[in-house]
């Protein structure tokens, strides 16, 4: 039989205070500016600015409360995708989301 911690919200506090782990987006989009160039989906035709946006939506769709695999909240990242300007197709885009969200998901899930 498993229990669930019950714990009060107010409307101020964010998912990174609930759960006490801060995902610093702008460190992830940062490591991923520095080695984008070395993924095996990378075109040199394409700058970063073509791949933020899926790097972004995979770290923004990571829950550090909930960590999911990928494949259970990839319908989330392509949401998240999609509300940005892009240049890239979700198929093409999605790999760059994944990455992102695999990284996050090495470090926060405990299996």
């Amino acid at each position: 039989m498993s229990t669930k911690k019950i714990i009060e919200v107010s409307s101020d506090d964010t998912v990174e205070e609930i759960c006490n782990i801060h995902i610093d987006t702008a460190a992830e989009i940062a490591y991923w500016r520095s080695i984008y160039g070395k993924q095996p989906y990378y075109s040199s035709s394409r700058k970063f600015i073509a791949y933020e946006p899926a790097y972004r939506a995979g770290v923004e769709a990571f829950n550090p409360d909930d960590p999911l695999k990928w494949e259970e909240r990839e319908a989330r990242a392509k949401e998240l995708y999609e509300l940005e300007s892009r240049t890239l197709s979700w198929g093409n885009a999605k790999v760059a989301a994944r990455d992102a969200y695999n990284r996050l998901y090495r470090k926060y899930a405990k299996t």
